[in-house]
């Protein structure tokens, strides 16, 4: 078996450790080994709060009703697509 990666894929400000293994046992030449790299950058948003529950109060239940109530069901049921129809109809 060959490794395909052969660096850390997690590395930290402190660490670096390889916690993707993936093998084969095509050794064909066409096979390269590497990694993909990807920055994602995560900023925490100071002074925001955060809703833990749902609020379901009479009036909450109320509006989604009526939200219900005023939905274009047939266009929304004919789309294949789960993307298409969320996107279209959020």
């Amino acid at each position: 078996m060959f490794p395909m990666i052969n660096r850390p894929t997690r590395i930290t400000c402190h660490s670096a450790s390889l916690t993707d293994n993936i093998f084969t046992k095509n050794f064909d030449n066409r096979v390269v080994n590497g990694l993909l790299f990807a920055d994602i950058n995560c900023l925490a948003v100071k002074n925001r709060t955060i809703q833990t529950y749902r609020d379901m109060s009479d009036e909450n239940i109320e509006n989604l009703k009526d939200r219900l109530t005023h939905c274009e069901w047939p266009p929304l049921l004919k789309e294949i697509n789960p993307s298409c129809a969320h996107s279209t109809y959020r």
